[in-house]
C-alpha cells in the first residue's frame, strides 16, 4: 500500500495524535453467508429513511469532509486535483470511484486511524448539480455488479460479483443521481447493520462548513504503537475528540481546531506537547513565518488551535506534499 496515504491524514491535521484503537472491524460480524444476505426488515426504531451520512458506521473513528467546489475556488485546480488523487488512492481504485470523484462537489471519507493503510473505509460522494439532465454520479456495469433493492425505495444496492481486495469496493449504495456510497469489504456488514437498524449514535459528524472539516474520536493506541511511542500513547489516552475545520477567513485560510480531553490535566499535557512541537518546528527557517500566527490556548479540558495561512501557502503545501510521512517522534510528555 502506498505510504503517501498517511499524508492525507497529516494534511488534515490528524497526525497530531497518531493512531486510533484497534477494534474488531465492523463490530461483531455474522458469517460470510449471512453478511451477504442482510435482513431487509426495518426495525421499529428506524423512524425515517437514512441519509447518506447515516451509513458511515461508528467503528470508523475519523471522518473527513472535503468541499471540493470551495477548494477549487479558494486554492485553484492543482490543489483540488491533488486532493481528488489522494482520495482515489485511499479508495484504491477503480474506474467507478475515480469517475465519481471527478464530478464531485463534496466528499465524506470515513476511516479507521489505527489501520488507515489497509484501506477500510466508507466514502460518500455527492456530485455537482447539473443544469438540465443530471448524469448519474455512478453507473455500475451489470456484468460486474448485481443490482438489488433495499427496504428503502430510494436506496439501491450494488454488490461486486468478484471478491475485491481489502481496499477495494464491495458494495455501492445510490440514493439518487447525485449521491453514491462506496464501501470496502471489511465495512460491508457495518453499513448493512446501519441501514437496517438506524445510524450509530457515536458516528463521526464533521461540521458541514469550510473547505475541509474533521471529526476524530480518539482512543487507545495499538500495542505496537504504545511500545514504540509511550509518550504519545499517554497523550492520546487523555484525548476524547478532535474536531477541526479549515475555512476562508478574510483573504486567507484559517485552521480552527478543538481538542476535547478527559481532564484538565490531560489538556495541559496536550497543550505543552503542541507548544513543544511548534517551538521545535519554528526553529527551521522554512516554517518560522508560517507558524508565527499559530495560537494554542487551553480552557479547562479543551485545547483550541487557531492558525491563519495565506491561500497560496496552503496550496503550495498540498502540491508539495508527495513524500512519505515520517513516524512521530517520541517526545517526552510533561507530568
Amino acid at each position: 500500500m502506498p505510504r503517501r496515504r498517511g499524508r492525507l491524514v497529516l494534511l488534515t491535521g490528524l497526525a497530531l495524535v497518531g493512531c486510533g484503537p484497534e477494534v474488531p472491524h465492523g463490530g461483531v460480524v455474522k458469517s460470510a453467508a449471512d453478511a451477504d444476505k442482510p435482513n431487509e426488515e426495518v426495525s421499529s426504531k428506524q423512524r425515517r429513511p437514512p441519509t447518506p451520512l447515516d451509513l458511515i458506521p461508528g467503528d470508523l473513528d475519523v471522518v473527513v469532509r472535503v468541499d471540493l467546489s470551495k477548494v477549487r475556488d479558494s486554492l485553484g485546480g492543482d490543489a483540488s486535483e491533488l486532493l481528488l488523487a489522494r482520495a482515489a488512492d485511499v479508495a484504491s481504485t477503480a474506474g467507478l470511484v475515480r469517475k465519481a470523484l471527478a464530478q464531485a462537489e463534496v466528499v465524506w471519507l470515513g476511516m479507521r486511524m489505527a489501520d488507515v493503510e489497509h484501506g477500510d473505509r466508507v466514502m460518500v460522494v455527492r456530485s455537482i448539480k447539473q443544469r438540465g439532465h443530471q448524469e448519474p454520479v455512478v453507473a455500475p456495469d451489470p456484468i460486474a455488479w448485481t443490482k438489488e433493492s433495499t427496504a428503502f425505495g430510494d436506496i439501491t444496492r450494488y454488490l461486486a460479483k468478484s471478491p475485491p481486495t481489502r481496499d477495494g469496493t464491495e458494495r455501492i449504495f445510490t440514493f439518487d443521481d447525485r449521491t453514491a456510497i462506496f464501501v470496502s469489504p471489511v465495512e460491508s456488514y457495518s453499513v448493512e447493520r446501519v441501514l437496517e437498524r438506524g445510524p450509530d449514535a457515536d458516528r463521526g459528524q464533521p461540521a458541514a462548513k469550510g473547505l475541509v472539516s474533521i471529526d476524530y474520536r480518539t482512543g487507545k493506541l495499538s500495542a505496537a504503537h504504545e511500545n514504540a511511542y509511550p509518550s504519545l500513547a499517554a497523550l492520546v489516552a487523555g484525548v476524547v475528540r478532535v474536531r477541526a475545520t479549515v475555512d476562508v477567513v478574510a483573504d486567507q485560510l484559517e485552521l480552527d481546531a478543538r481538542i476535547r480531553c478527559k481532564t484538565n490535566t490531560a489538556a495541559a499535557k496536550v497543550s505543552r506537547f503542541l507548544e513543544t512541537i511548534v517551538g521545535a518546528t519554528a526553529r527551521r527557517p522554512r516554517y518560522a513565518d508560517l507558524l508565527k500566527e499559530l495560537k494554542i490556548e487551553r480552557s479547562e479540558s479543551v485545547v483550541t488551535i487557531a492558525w491563519p495561512l495565506p491561500r497560496a501557502v496552503v496550496a503550495a503545501l498540498l502540491v508539495d506534499s508527495t513524500g512519505p510521512v515520517p513516524p512521530p517522534s517520541p517526545l517526552p510528555v510533561a507530568p
